[in-house]
C-alpha cells in the first residue's frame, strides 16, 4: 500500500503545481482588467476625423461621419454656448487632438451605458496602440471620472486613476482647485 502512494506522489505534485499556475493565471488576467495593455481584440478601426473636444470626437465611418462620446470621462467644457469655457477644457481638447486627430482607433462599446446618448452620440471606450484613451484622460488629470446613471465595465479603474489624479495634484486636479 505505501509502495503505491510513492509512486503517485510526483504526479499529484504536478497536477497541484498546475493548478496552481492555472489560478495565478486567471488572478492575473482577472486583476488587469481596465490596465492599458489589455485592448479587445475583436474591435473594429476608425479613422478619427476631428476631436471636438475633450470628451467628443468624430470618426468617419464608410463615408459618413458619427460624433463618439467617451464613457467613463467627463473634461471641462469648451464647446458649450450656454457656458462659459471652464478651467482645464483647452488642455484636454489640446490632448485629446493631440493623441487622436488623424489617427486610426478601436472603439469598445459597454451595453450598460446603451448605443448613444440623448444627442445621438455613440458611446464607446477608445483604444489607441493598446491604451485606454478614456482612461489615459483621467489618469493624466484631463477630465473626471463620469457615470451617467449605470456602472459601466472599467469603473473602478477610472475611480482609482482619478484618486490618483487628486493625490498628486495632476492636470486641473491642481490647476482648478
Amino acid at each position: 500500500m505505501n509502495r503505491y502512494k510513492s509512486k503517485n506522489l510526483p504526479l499529484l505534485g504536478l497536477i497541484i503545481l498546475f493548478a496552481l499556475v492555472v489560478v495565478l493565471i486567471l488572478f492575473i488576467v482577472k486583476k488587469s482588467n481596465g490596465n492599458t495593455h489589455d485592448n479587445p481584440s475583436n474591435l473594429e478601426t476608425f479613422y478619427v476625423s476631428e476631436v471636438i473636444d475633450g470628451d467628443t470626437i468624430r470618426i468617419s465611418t464608410g463615408g459618413s461621419e458619427q460624433k463618439v462620446r467617451l464613457i467613463g470621462v467627463d473634461t471641462p467644457e469648451t464647446k458649450n454656448p450656454s457656458k462659459p469655457v471652464e478651467c482645464y477644457g483647452p488642455e484636454a481638447s489640446a490632448y485629446l487632438s493631440s493623441r487622436l486627430t488623424g489617427r486610426y482607433v478601436s472603439l469598445e462599446a459597454d451595453q450598460s451605458q446603451g448605443d448613444a446618448d440623448a444627442y445621438g452620440r455613440l458611446l464607446r471606450f477608445v483604444w489607441l496602440d493598446g491604451e485606454n484613451i478614456n482612461l489615459s484622460i483621467i489618469k493624466g488629470g484631463f477630465g473626471r471620472e463620469y457615470t451617467f446613471n449605470l456602472p459601466y465595465k472599467y469603473q473602478r479603474n477610472f475611480l482609482e486613476a482619478e484618486n490618483s489624479a487628486k493625490s498628486t495634484k495632476s492636470g486641473l486636479w491642481g490647476a482648478c482647485e
